[in-house]
């Protein structure tokens, strides 16, 4: 066990991240193309939210704290697939700065690319 409560033995679940690109069609529309940036075990904490709107409807989405090794170039801008599922990156923290883990922050993706 190590100062940040993480074990190795915990990253046991297989995830894809991935880059997005934006592109345009022959019309102007746009395109969201996916490239695998990297694979790896993760461990995944499930959280739930919920959202008011007006009329007092609640909305819950499904979001998820994921923990990884430390690996340098993943961005806010980037896409986390588990199980099918993917999830859209809210925030990717350096934890204490020791590039040794990153906490991420996902939510779950209405819209499959």
């Amino acid at each position: 066990m190590n100062r940040f409560n993480l074990d190795f033995g915990q990253l046991n679940q297989r995830i894809s991240i991935y880059s997005l690109t934006i592109g345009r069609d022959v019309i102007g529309g746009e395109i969201v193309t996916k490239s695998l940036s990297t694979q790896c075990w993760a461990k995944l904490e499930p959280q739930r939210q919920s959202q008011n709107f007006s009329g007092h409807v609640s909305k819950t989405k499904d979001s998820l704290i994921v923990y990884i090794r430390y690996q340098s170039g993943i961005y806010k801008q980037m896409l986390i697939e588990h199980e099918g599922v993917q999830y859209e990156i809210g925030s990717v923290i350096n934890m204490e700065a020791a590039d040794l883990w990153l906490k991420i922050t996902a939510s779950k993706r209405e819209v499959l690319i």
